[in-house]
């Protein structure tokens, strides 16, 4: 069974940081590391851990923060139509 992962990460260009998260659908922590990585071009073997994974995107530079199970949970505002991730 599918879960939904959250992966966070930041930007940085130069001095300016941003940071950012995408939704992964995954069968386990792996298996969306491995997507995200895919996402984003990076290559696991050149990384000692995940802790370590840079990327660039753009003109910015990623940097892998953390990863976390959420729930996906229909908006109630919107009658069902949107998904809020707990």
């Amino acid at each position: 069974m599918k879960s939904t992962f959250q992966i966070r990460y930041k930007l940085s260009l130069g001095e300016a940081q941003d940071a950012g998260y995408e939704y992964i659908t995954a069968l386990n922590v792996n298996d969306a590391l491995k997507k995200f990585a895919l996402m984003n071009k990076i290559n696991p073997k050149k990384f000692a851990s995940v802790e370590d994974w840079t990327w660039e995107d753009g003109l910015w530079y990623g940097f892998f923060k953390s990863i976390k199970k959420v729930k996906e949970i229909s908006c109630p505002h919107c009658n069902g139509t949107g998904i809020i991730h707990a």
